[in-house]
């Protein structure tokens, strides 16, 4: 896990990362901006056998010409993992954070920002939040950043314009079961 997280940062760091991470410079639907740090990731036990959970490292590279913002709370992201089930996607997890505002994370155009997502679900009816959608955690999966906007106003509701979900959904990724 440490060594694909490291071939991630140095991805990101390069200048032919864009390349490299499978960014276009396409039209909005075209741009694969947000990538995790791998195709698979093993699953492991979570809240005392309540749940499972692995890390996911993520990079985004902004495409586009003008700064995109992530709104957060102290840095905490709230992220969205979608599942393929019967060929169509559905929401299976979703992230928590603090209930705040603090200032947006700001990427410049054409810069990178990378982050180790901890992604730790409870099976349904455990009373431990956040909780998967059923039991059968493992399969293929993409992660959507919700919170990722243009022209961030921290007075609006909403706090901006949403930059196109496909810059912020990720590359398809499997979570396995040992």
């Amino acid at each position: 896990m440490r060594i694909r997280w490291l071939a991630l940062g140095l991805l990101v760091a390069g200048t032919a990362g864009c390349d490299a991470l499978g960014i276009s410079a396409g039209n909005d639907e075209q741009r694969t901006a947000l990538v995790t740090g791998g195709a698979e990731f093993e699953l492991a036990d979570a809240f005392s056998g309540r749940g499972v959970g692995t890390d996911i490292p993520i990079g985004f590279i902004n495409p586009y010409d003008e700064p995109v913002y992530i709104v957060n709370c102290n840095g905490q992201l709230a992220p969205l993992l979608e599942k393929r089930v019967d060929g169509e996607w559905v929401e299976f997890w979703h992230g928590i954070s603090d209930m705040c505002l603090s200032p947006p994370i700001v990427i410049q155009p054409r810069a990178a920002f990378s982050r180790l997502l901890q992604v730790r679900g409870a099976y349904p009816g455990r009373d431990v939040l956040p909780e998967w959608a059923s039991s059968d955690v493992a399969g293929e999966y993409r992660l959507v950043l919700n919170s990722m906007v243009f022209d961030f106003d921290p007075d609006g509701r909403p706090f901006g314009t949403d930059v196109p979900r496909s810059a912020r959904t990720s590359n398809t990724f499997r979570l396995i079961q040992p």
